[in-house]
């Protein structure tokens, strides 16, 4: 026995055959995937080895080793003993994959990373209500999940007709028959998030739920989106239902679609806290407890007034809040400012600029042809067009150069653009749009007043800058001479103050 013993061990240093030994594992270094192993037939030497046995070592571990010529120093951890415990299993960051079988008998493949372990936690529910049961384990149901993290759950669809509802445009989307039965293309990281008859979801976070949803990211805190697609929400505490193509970012907001009608709510973007969305398209609500009472509406600041017509009958197009705090800590309602969807404008403060002069645009009557500055100069009136004032004229006003207000601009339309009465009020037709006029030529480019040479502002009230011959005296008066050039007078227009040579600053009222 001991020639052959001899035979064998001359063959193994002649790396002819391959020889082995076992031992205990004393410690293990998953970083370097190296462990320390007493050798028990070498009265208990300890020696690190790498592991390729493809398990997961513990102290305690019972391991062969193999080696070729070269000795023992040139082994390896070939195989664990005992139930195997694979790599991509317990705590490890190395994924598996994993199979299910649904209720129908079909079959379905996904990976998983992280825990795989089947114990579970109590622990009380985010609302502080009630004591729940977390399984700690990572599940993935339907075809091709990526589940990581501890506690993610994507599920088969379970048809439940008091939770779904059937979005007109959700029962056209493509795939989306096939998403409602797999919860499939799903990606889940963080902790305790679910998703259930979903495709192609990204859930990270924790305590979020997306159902029924296609293409939605959902991340943050207890964030729950039902029936959506092609949302992004970050953030705590957000609720969507029925949503497409929005944004959601912050801590309890609302977007919902209208589940009578069976329409979406779509194109919304929504930030900050406690605002809502329900059954508009469009909308940009930022701030907080703010509320979308119209399509394409845009509310900001905190807890506007909640107004769905302006007094002109037209939506509400611009809403800025600034509610309040009352004495018991509950808001009110208001808002400092508000646009309709006519252009009207309604402010609850006042309007406060470096002008000092109301001002209407007026046309020339030459057309100022030679597009000469005539600024400071007092005008006339020849039916409806001006003209530089002389003596003993009538006087209109003065060429303005900083009005605080100015009328009859038309800066973002052609003045004649839409139908009026008399008074110049715009038609409407049944539907509330303005009806364009018959006379309106969408061919031409539209420029306006203010880059136009032929028309100039005219200063009605306030205070003006105005040229003059430097015979007008502080506290005394004045009227036009020649060409719209101011001269001292006995009576006319309030001098108050001398700018210089040929200037001076006047009351015109």
């Amino acid at each position: 026995m001991s020639k052959m013993n001899k035979l064998i061990k001359e063959s193994q240093d002649n790396k002819k055959t391959l020889g082995y030994t076992y031992g205990t594992v004393k410690s293990y270094d998953s970083t370097n995937c190296t462990a320390i192993v007493s050798l028990l037939e070498y009265n208990g030497a300890e020696k690190s080895f790498l592991n390729k046995s493809g398990e997961i070592l513990s102290m305690g571990d019972s391991v062969w080793i193999y080696f070729r010529g070269g000795g023992i120093n040139a082994g390896y951890i070939a195989i664990r003993n005992g139930k195997p415990i694979p790599l991509g299993s317990q705590n490890s960051s190395v994924g598996r994959f994993v199979e299910y079988v649904d209720s129908s008998g079909n079959h379905h493949i996904s990976e998983k990373f992280n825990y795989y372990g089947d114990s579970y936690w109590y622990t009380i529910d985010p609302d502080g209500t009630e004591q729940i049961t977390i399984y700690l384990e990572n599940i993935a149901h339907g075809d091709y999940n990526h589940i990581e993290g501890q506690a993610n759950h994507c599920y088969e669809y379970t048809y439940d007709s008091n939770s779904y509802i059937d979005f007109s445009e959700m029962k056209t989307r493509m795939l989306m028959n096939y998403a409602r039965e797999n919860s499939s293309l799903n990606s889940l990281t963080g902790f305790n998030n679910n998703s259930v008859g979903g495709f192609s979801n990204h859930v990270s976070g924790m305590w979020n739920m997306s159902e029924y949803s296609v293409a939605v990211d959902c991340s943050g805190a207890k964030n729950t989106v039902f029936n959506s697609r092609d949302t992004y929400i970050n953030g705590i505490n957000n609720l969507l239902e029925g949503v497409a193509d929005s944004i959601v970012v912050g801590t309890e907001n609302i977007v919902k679609g209208d589940k009578t009608k069976d329409q979406m709510a779509k194109y919304n973007a929504v930030f900050g806290y406690h605002n809502d969305v329900l059954n508009y398209d469009g909308c940009l609500v930022a701030g907080s407890w703010n509320h979308a009472t119209a399509d394409n509406q845009t509310v900001i600041g905190i807890n506007a007034k909640s107004t769905y017509k302006s007094s002109e009958n037209a939506s509400i197009l611009f809403n800025i809040g600034n509610g309040h705090n009352i004495e018991d800590g509950s808001l009110t309602q208001n808002s400092a400012m508000q646009v309709d969807f006519s252009g009207n404008v309604y402010a609850g403060g006042a309007y406060k600029t470096i002008g000092a002069d109301y001002a209407e645009y007026f046309e020339w009557l030459d057309g100022n042809t030679k597009n000469q500055d005539r600024i400071g100069l007092f005008v006339t009136l020849d039916e409806d067009k001006i003209k530089l004032a002389n003596k003993g004229d009538y006087i209109l006003g003065v060429i303005s150069a900083n009005p605080s207000i100015v009328g009859n601009s038309a800066e973002l339309d052609w003045h004649d653009k839409y139908k009026t009465d008399v008074y110049g009020r715009l038609i409407y037709d049944e539907s509330y749009n303005p009806i364009v006029s018959e006379n309106y030529n969408d061919t031409l480019e539209y420029v306006p007043r203010g880059a136009r040479k032929e028309y100039s502002k005219v200063g009605l009230l306030g205070q003006l800058v105005v040229q003059d011959d430097g015979t007008c005296k502080v506290n005394g008066y004045c009227t036009a001479s020649v060409n719209g050039v101011a001269t001292k007078s006995d009576s006319g227009y309030r001098v108050i103050k001398r700018i210089d040579k040929k200037h001076i600053k006047i009351i015109l009222k």
